[in-house]
């Protein structure tokens, strides 16, 4: 919720895109009408603590005062419930809510929020859940099951809610046997599903990739005044989509240290450092391959 982007919202627009979108549809509606929802949600029976809560927010945003305290601290605390904080029993009180949102009640959120959004005006929402191999790569077996326990309920809950869609972005052993294919419920539901592959990145992509990291780097470190690389880079970039191609991972992390090395002349050579970066990087990953 935190993350929420709508359309229209300005690049440096620090509020949550969810604030943004309640605000521009309580512009278009009167006062009356606000607190008769604002009413009605708090008595939902499916999850009237965020009933309350939207209703808090609609009016505060109409108004310059709100239940004895500031609209803007009172949009303020609303807000932070929705993010989850744990709120105090004084601050609860202030919001007329029971509980915080824990990972008991957090479907019932999004549910809640996915009714919402269509009722101030949007068709849905789309949720992207990206580099998802980690749940194999990062996590331990106890973790892991929990958290495909988990993504098999999240991907139940879209069947309910037609104005939600949820697009995990992950690895191609996070689709195989390998990955969700170790919980025969979660495989289930992963390949009924429509299953979009990407292409391997040619080598003129990875020459991209060198060219584009390294005038980023450049523009992070201003004060870096780096040798003559240009030429090394087309060489590093062959290297690695010969010797490792489908992971460019392997080529931006390499890039990354050998730039790290040079800046801190921990190196003399951006190619010795690169190919030390690069048998690094390599001999990491398949440490992690091993764990797996």
């Amino acid at each position: 919720i935190r993350n929420l982007k709508v359309s229209g919202m300005k690049k440096r627009d620090q509020r949550p895109g969810f604030l943004v979108a309640v605000e521009k549809w309580c512009e278009k509606k009167n006062m009356e009408f606000l607190e008769k929802l604002a009413k009605e949600m708090s008595r939902d029976l499916y999850f009237s603590d965020f009933g309350k809560i939207f209703g808090n927010l609609i009016i505060a945003i109409k108004r310059s005062s709100y239940s004895g305290i500031d609209s803007n601290d009172m949009i303020y605390l609303c807000m932070e419930w929705l993010f989850g904080q744990h709120l105090n029993a004084s601050e609860k009180k202030i919001l007329k809510v029971r509980e915080n949102i824990t990972k008991h009640n957090a479907r019932k959120l999004i549910s809640a929020l996915a009714k919402t959004i269509i009722k101030i005006g949007y068709k849905g929402w789309l949720l992207i859940v990206d580099e998802q191999e980690a749940m194999s790569t990062l996590l331990t077996p106890y973790q892991q099951k929990h958290a495909q326990s988990n993504l098999r309920m999240i991907i139940d809950r879209k069947s309910e809610l037609g104005s939600l869609m949820w697009v995990f972005g992950s690895t191609p052993e996070f689709f195989s046997e390998e990955g969700v294919g170790q919980y025969q419920a979660l495989k289930d539901r992963i390949t009924d599903a429509i299953i979009l592959e990407t292409d391997i990145l040619c080598l003129e992509e990875y020459e991209e990739i060198s060219r584009k990291l390294f005038e980023i780097y450049r523009i992070a470190y201003p004060e870096w005044n780096p040798p003559s690389i240009q030429n090394v880079l087309s060489k590093s970039a062959e290297i690695a989509h010969q010797d490792f191609p489908g992971k460019p991972r392997l080529l931006v992390s390499s890039l990354v240290n050998s730039f790290d090395m040079l800046k801190e002349r921990t190196a003399n050579d951006f190619e010795s450092a690169f190919n030390t970066s690069l048998a690094k990087a390599y001999e990491q990953w398949m440490t992690k391959k091993r764990g797996e």
